[in-house]
């Protein structure tokens, strides 16, 4: 089905004007019925690249509806450039559109506007063919025209910035969701706004917030439950207080339907994956390259769209990847005041598409940082400032007292924190799912001891007094060196992890904790 039916070009061929009064009043109602069926769902449900504004008609001179509409695909709303979609009895025709009325032209500044033959520059498509064009065939017609004319758009927004506004059309639009009633000079016209960015906020929940912590503490696994409550809450409960099954095929359900999006960054991470970039696109054999969306970008687009709705990016290890290159122009626009619709929102020009881009306020992003990764203290220190950051540490609460398991966590990072800091011990999560001895040395082994040897750098001697001799053993040196001067090195100590087949769990966990309990009673 294409985008307008015949009845609306019916409709409009029954007259090409009609003056107020009981027919033209009824008609009239039967076109703006059409309107708000066809022309606004088609601009509300735009997602490309420019800002989409319906405008309609309204009584003007000598009491007569002009019954031509068309939207205007904003370049420079500021300006009113852009790329017009008129529909009328003939069918549709895609142009520049340029207010000439609003502006004082001296004839060097017309001469190089009718060089360069902009307003001559139109495509027409036919009734019929229209009636066979999807929204999405529009959509791409309007952005081929503009990728192909480009050039000269660029060279008329040049010119126009330069000229002088008329005296009784100095008031510019803003950059607003909802711009101003506008007046020309002859017929006046409404701007009718249908893509109000009202946003679903939920003021519960920060618009950019990070959660940071030790390895093991719960980020990732929050995130879940964080994100369904912004996007599909539970009037008066959390999902964190849900069985996990049932949280968990809730969030599959909505990373499908793409209200979630979670993506975790690393080094290889590039500002062409998250915002936008060029990229190859192999057709008949033959290599070509387009500008391509990035994650980020489709997500808001998605969120422009659907404004009844809130939609999560969950960007996993956020401190792993560039973050300033990552984001780039984005930085900005994130912030909560400078979302579409808030008191200072904020649009920029992306560098590849050249298109105007703002972050709706519906959008949410949820970061997790891991405090012992060492690129931490390189996180952008602008980032910092825009988010907002919850600590997540351990809890001892959540892990079995079983087999002296509660004891053993709680002794582990109280010596880490000594030997090295409070953001380096190890999270609950290690130790949850521990049942028997046997788990318990699968953790150890696995888990705890490599995670130790990156802490301490291969500094052995410390895993041993946070661990105790049962995992790690101290050996006396007896090493004969080759040459003369053999005897001119002091060999110190040597400690090695001892072999996961060789310990014995009951008695490595009894020295492990013999070693703290004696600590205690020496106090």
């Amino acid at each position: 089905m294409g985008a307008f039916s015949d009845n609306y070009f019916d409709l409009l061929s029954e007259a090409n004007a009609i003056k107020k009064g009981n027919k033209g009043d009824e008609l009239w109602s039967e076109i703006t019925n059409v309107i708000q069926e066809q022309l606004i769902p088609f601009v509300k449900h735009y997602t490309g690249p420019f800002k989409a504004l319906v405008r309609t008609n309204k009584p003007g001179q000598n009491n007569v509806y002009y019954l031509s509409h068309w939207c205007l695909f904003a370049i420079n709303e500021e300006l009113r450039l852009g790329v017009k979609l008129t529909i009328s009895k003939e069918g549709l025709s895609i142009c520049y559109d340029f207010p000439h009325d609003k502006y004082i032209i001296n004839k060097k500044e017309q001469d190089k506007i009718d060089d360069l033959g902009i307003d001559a520059i139109t495509i027409s498509i036919s009734r019929a063919e229209a009636l066979s064009k999807t929204e999405k065939d529009l959509y791409d017609d309007i952005k081929e025209y503009h990728d192909k004319y480009k050039d000269k758009y660029y060279e008329l927004e040049k010119i126009v910035q330069g000229l002088t506004v008329k005296e009784d059309s100095k008031e510019k639009p803003e950059i607003k969701e909802k711009p101003e009633i506008k007046e020309k000079s002859e017929i006046k016209e409404k701007e009718e706004i249908h893509d109000e960015k009202s946003g679903k906020i939920n003021s519960d929940f920060p618009l950019n917030q990070i959660l940071f912590g030790p390895p093991g503490t719960g980020k990732t696994y929050n995130t879940v439950n964080m994100a369904l409550d912004i996007v599909c809450p539970i009037e008066g409960s959390q999902w964190g207080k849900k069985p996990r099954d049932n949280a968990r095929n809730e969030y599959q359900k909505m990373l499908k339907g793409g209200q979630i999006v979670f993506v975790t960054f690393h080094q290889s991470m590039s500002y062409e994956d998250f915002i936008e970039g060029i990229k190859p696109k192999t057709k008949d054999g033959k290599i070509t390259y387009e500008v391509k969306d990035g994650i980020f970008k489709e997500l808001c687009a998605k969120a422009k769209k659907d404004e009844s709705q809130n939609y999560v990016m969950i960007i996993d290890e956020i401190n792993r990847g560039n973050v300033a290159n990552i984001f780039g122009e984005l930085i900005s626009l994130i912030e909560d005041d400078k979302r579409l619709g808030a008191s200072e929102e904020l649009y920029a020009e992306l560098p590849y598409s050249h298109t105007i881009f703002g972050v709706p306020k519906n959008v949410y992003i949820i970061g997790t940082m891991n405090t012992a990764d060492r690129s931490v203290e390189a996180l952008d220190s602008a980032l910092r400032r825009r988010f907002t950051f919850k600590e997540m540490m351990p809890k001892s609460e959540l892990v079995p007292e079983e087999n002296y398991v509660r004891n053993i966590f709680e002794i582990i990072n109280q010596r880490i924190e000594v030997l090295k800091d409070r953001e380096h011990q190890i999270g609950h999560s290690y130790f949850m799912g521990v049942k028997n001895n046997e788990d318990l040395k699968a953790v150890f082994y696995d888990k705890i001891i490599p995670l130790l040897q990156e802490y301490f750098y291969g500094d052995y001697e410390k895993i041993q007094l946070v661990l105790g001799e049962g995992f790690v053993k101290k050996d006396s040196a007896s090493v004969k060196f080759a040459g003369d001067k053999s005897g001119d090195f002091e060999v110190s100590e040597v400690y090695r992890i001892v072999p996961k087949d060789e310990c014995k769990m009951e008695t490595a966990v009894k020295k492990l904790l013999n070693e703290a309990l004696k600590a205690v009673d020496e106090e």
